[in-house]
């Protein structure tokens, strides 16, 4: 019996399809935190001016 490339594809995805879709564990149980507080307040990020050359092929990209 030969194994086409078409079956070989479909029993590759099917044995990795559950793998990619487990959700991942965020904490560990041991971890002190339960939750990611992610409202902290942060500063605006200031305006970094960038090369000319930069500015040019930005430019004639579009």
């Amino acid at each position: 019996m030969k194994i086409s490339r078409h079956q070989i594809f479909l029993f590759g995805f099917f044995v990795l399809l559950p793998t990619a879709a487990a959700p991942a564990q965020k904490f560990f149980p041991d971890d002190p935190i339960t939750e990611d507080p992610d409202n902290l307040s942060i500063k605006k990020p200031a305006e970094l001016e960038l090369s000319t050359t930069f500015d040019i092929l930005a430019v004639c990209r579009t």
